[in-house]
């Protein structure tokens, strides 16, 4: 029978008395007429990093300063398949105003995947977050920032490829308090038909005004 191996694994040979080095040799073939590896090494391991899905023969001989042993029994392996791509869903693509003290990322769940890659990036930098979710939850994030966020997953076979990108934009920052205008602090016979009058603030998109007939505000006689 044929067994089901990682992409990246590690063979294993036994060690002989008169070898002082090992030729590994795998191919896709079972006649080895086309060779995707051949490599000498005085261990009794050799770390490989193969391709996901496909199958694979194996052989391997001693070596010495003398000449060469026969090839081992050939030994078939398959690797295991990569996971197909995920689908992102939330942050919805090209959402706006979403809350940047704690985000949360969703995307389904893939057969066969074990784990997962969230990579999330601004116009000047990128950033990867490992989970074995279909969620994840970043927080504090920069507000009024244009961010993008793609998912790949992962298995024993390698990773699928990302999915395509979906972009989002963060609420804007608090605004500071505006800086009062008119009428002036103290100012006194002040029209009753005055016009209030304050600075804009950064980020604000409306105000709201309070006029009071105490420092408390305790008696409000406007709040609009």
């Amino acid at each position: 029978s044929v067994s089901i191996q990682p992409a990246n694994l590690t063979l294993v040979v036994n060690r002989t008395a008169d070898a002082s080095r090992y030729n590994w040799q795998i191919s896709s073939m079972p006649e080895f007429t086309v060779l995707l590896l051949s490599e000498v090494t005085a261990d009794t391991t050799y770390p490989a990093q193969l391709s996901g899905g496909r199958t694979y023969y194996l052989r391997v001989r001693g070596v010495n300063d003398l000449g060469e042993s026969a090839f081992s029994s050939v030994v078939t392996f398959t690797t295991m398949t990569p996971p197909a791509r995920t689908t992102l869903v939330s942050p919805a693509n090209n959402a706006v105003n979403v809350v940047s003290d704690s985000v949360f990322f969703f995307w389904r769940p893939v057969s066969g995947a074990d784990s997962y890659n969230l990579q999330l990036s601004t116009i000047s930098s990128t950033a990867t977050y490992s989970t074995t979710d279909t969620t994840y939850r970043v927080n504090n994030l920069a507000k009024l920032t244009n961010y993008t966020w793609k998912v790949e997953a992962i298995n024993g076979g390698g990773t699928s490829y990302y999915t395509g990108a979906f972009a989002f934009t963060t609420v804007p920052a608090v605004p500071a308090a505006p800086a009062l205008v008119a009428p002036a602090s103290a100012a006194a016979s002040v029209n009753r038909a005055t016009r209030f009058v304050w600075r804009a603030s950064v980020n604000a998109n409306k105000y709201r005004l309070q006029v009071a007939t105490d420092n408390a505000f305790a008696t409000v006689v406007t709040d609009t």
